[in-house]
């Protein structure tokens, strides 16, 4: 469906990453897209929530977040990946967390998150997560870094998950 000003895309039960594809390459959503939780208080993404981040990973993934830099803080989303990838996977570990769930499950399916730079991090992260979830802490993963033996807690500051995790429990629930 398409008007002169207005293109609609009828996608029902399409995945939200088959979405981001559809997307991905547009010029219109590349400079506009808005996903934030956060709009009601700022005019941009915030890249601190749980709507960006379910954006901004699986565009990452996909190599095309590059792309959206007039959307998002791409310098600062590069500088907390890992952290990003990690609070992200905590957060659907929450009984109440469905919808980050689904987007992690429709991120590890991902065809491209073996293949790039980004897929493989995400993985690592997740893997490390699920272990730690079980008490078998064995590789974590710090800015694209393995250390054997060291759990996240250990890999980053006190100060630096306390002021992530207030912002992610500020945007997330």
């Amino acid at each position: 469906c398409r008007t002169d000003t207005l293109r609609y895309i009828r996608s029902d039960n399409t995945l939200r990453i088959d979405k981001l594809r559809l997307v991905a390459d547009d010029e219109d959503a590349q400079k506009f897209l808005s996903v934030c939780f956060n709009l009601g208080t700022r005019s941009d993404n915030c890249g601190d929530c749980f709507g960006c981040w379910k954006t901004m990973i699986p565009l990452d993934i996909l190599g095309r977040l590059t792309s959206f830099g007039a959307s998002f803080d791409l310098e600062k989303y590069y500088a907390n990946r890992a952290e990003v990838f990690k609070y992200l996977v905590e957060f659907s570990f929450r009984p109440e967390a469905g919808s980050a769930r689904d987007i992690v499950q429709q991120i590890i399916n991902m065809p491209d998150v073996k293949t790039t730079e980004a897929g493989r991090l995400f993985m690592d992260v997740y893997r490390e997560l699920k272990l730690c979830s079980r008490g078998e802490c064995l590789i974590s993963v710090s800015l694209g870094k393995r250390s054997r033996g060291m759990s996240f807690a250990d890999l980053y500051s006190s100060a630096a998950r306390k002021s992530f995790r207030s912002q992610a429990r500020g945007c997330c629930g």
